[in-house]
């Protein structure tokens, strides 16, 4: 039972009673079944995949607010039955739905074919974050996540003060993470069985509170001692050691409307609490970790950080020690010489931060001209290409920010997409597909037709001598077909749940997309996935790599 999680018991208890053929269908917690990814949850799952065998998981973690309002976990439904006696591994359903205004008017849960996948029984033990991931990534942002994922992390350099605190003083040339102090309760101090610890070190230098911090580098100067009456009594000195010399200063919270993990670098004597993590240098590293203050706080690594760790977008917003040692931090020898000046520049904005900290015209506007400069040369420094930053900016600028909405919410990405984005998502999707084609040929795209809720695409392959700009046509003869088609995708699947329909038809040279009105559907990443998933069909269907004169 990972995490004294109850409902493992339950689990485990139906197994012995169910009958041959028997099934059981059990709404459950889903961070602690599905995105725990300590090791004895690891094992749990494994144990769960090989002794029954599971029909179906549907994540309703996007759905957290709309299904039961003010909802403290997010839940999962789990279909499972017997395993049988020595059978192999098998393939399993999940179901990943986000909300909309379907389930809001009229309580029906819908489906596309991106959140409809399946996992297999050897992978819930191979990958601890599997269902993490798939909740929210295309294909396109799975590449991407790889290739990040393979990097350096902040782990390989740093070790936690928690597992070396009784032999800090040796380790004064390595990096070392750890938490703030906590303060003590008055009314405690000297009860029997309540710890404290006096420190001499917090009483006597600046103290900065959350509500204080600021990211890229920190102002200080207006700030005073802590000083709770106590003398430096506190319940844990924490890592001290942190609290002096160059480091980086990271909240624990994620606040979703930022964009940013956010991240300070500071090297003058400040004390804190532990809901801020210090990442200590060597005194004679301070340019690398001006540079790691840098990345944090880049879109980049906010991205990754919504994919690589538990709680992020499906319970709380945080990032946890352990998971901050995992987030990739490649130094200056590890990348391209383009990445290499990149690094300069980074470590540059930093200090024109640190200069601008105390000003007071700065602390009331805001960073946001540096943050700009910052993500386009955190891009260039992990060596990100046009499709690649488009997908980090649309999952950062668009969807994490309205995942989980709570009853009643007005959802930007449940809007329909207006003629700029329609035609935005064309142009996306063409570029996309055109290193797939010979020189002598192009798509041309029009909306043939469109609802309130759908929208009917022709891609039409031609020679690049007949190339045409996107449209869109208002002919009832291609409306009347298009409800005619719609009258025959309505799929329905078991219980409250419908089947969107966004499918392909191939009809000679010509291709018929059928997608959901929705911005989601039309963001610039949206196309990005479409093109991925349409090269190898389009190829088989007209015959892409041998196309000479296609008109």
């Amino acid at each position: 039972m990972p995490g004294n999680e109850g409902a493992w018991g339950f689990v485990w208890k139906s197994l012995r009673h169910l009958r041959e053929g028997g099934v059981v269908g059990f709404l459950l917690p889903a961070m602690g079944f599905l995105h725990n990814h300590a090791d004895i949850a690891v094992e749990a799952r494994d144990r769960l995949a090989r002794e029954a065998r599971i029909l179906r998981i549907v994540n309703f973690a996007d759905l957290r607010f709309q299904l039961f309002e003010g909802a403290v976990r997010p839940a999962a439904l789990m279909i499972f039955g017997r395993a049988q006696p020595d059978a192999p591994g098998y393939r399993f359903d999940y179901w990943v739905p986000k909300a909309d205004l379907n389930l809001r008017m009229g309580r029906v849960i819908t489906l596309s074919s991106a959140d409809k996948g399946s996992v297999t029984s050897g992978q819930v033990k191979e990958d601890p974050f599997v269902f993490k991931r798939r909740l929210w990534m295309s294909d396109p942002e799975a590449k991407l996540f790889r290739y990040i994922a393979a990097l350096p992390t902040v782990g390989e350099q740093v070790i936690e003060y928690k597992k070396v605190y009784h032999r800090i003083e040796s380790f004064a040339d390595r990096w070392v993470v750890g938490n703030g102090f906590q303060p003590a309760k008055e009314e405690r101090v000297g009860e029997d069985g309540y710890r404290s610890e006096l420190s001499k070190v917090i009483p006597n230098i600046r103290y900065l509170p959350i509500e204080a911090f600021r990211t890229l580098a920190q102002d200080w100067e207006h700030l005073g001692a802590f000083d709770d009456g106590q003398g430096g009594v506190v319940r844990r000195k924490g890592f001290e050691r942190g609290f002096d010399g160059p480091r980086v200063l990271v909240p624990r919270g994620i606040r979703n409307a930022d964009g940013r993990l956010r991240a300070s670098y500071v090297d003058v004597p400040l004390a804190f609490e532990d809901i801020l993590l210090a990442v200590s240098a060597p005194a004679g590293e301070a340019t690398r970790a001006k540079l790691l203050t840098a990345l944090l706080n880049s879109k980049l690594l906010f991205w990754f950080t919504f994919h690589a760790t538990a709680s992020f977008g499906s319970e709380r917003p945080e990032v946890k020690q352990a998971e901050l040692l995992r987030l990739p931090f490649p130094v200056p020898e590890d990348v391209e010489r383009d990445g290499r000046r990149a690094a300069d520049e980074l470590v540059s904005v930093i200090d024109e931060a640190r200069e601008r900290a105390h000003e007071v015209f700065f602390v009331q506007s805001g960073d946001a001209d540096l943050l700009r400069r910052l993500d386009g040369l955190c891009y260039r420094y992990f060596g990100l290409g046009e499709e690649e930053i488009a997908v980090v900016e649309d999952a950062v600028d668009n969807v994490i920010p309205c995942v989980q909405p709570h009853q009643g919410a007005s959802v930007d990405l449940w809007k329909a997409a207006g003629r700029s984005e329609r035609e935005a998502y064309a142009g996306a999707l063409v570029g996309s597909l055109s290193p797939w084609f010979d020189e002598n040929a192009a798509v041309n795209v029009v909306l043939e037709a469109r609802n309130d809720d759908l929208a009917l695409l022709q891609l039409r392959l031609v020679g690049r001598g007949s190339r045409e700009p996107y449209g869109e046509r208002n002919d009832r003869a291609v409306g009347e077909a298009f409800r005619r088609l719609g009258s025959q995708i309505g799929v329905r699947l078991p219980g409250n749940f419908q089947l969107v329909p966004d499918f392909r038809l191939f009809a000679g040279n010509s291709l018929y997309l059928v997608k959901p009105l929705q911005r989601r559907f039309w963001l610039r990443s949206a196309a990005i996935a479409d093109a991925d998933a349409l090269a190898a069909e389009l190829h088989d269907a007209v015959g892409v790599g041998e196309v000479g004169d296609p008109a």
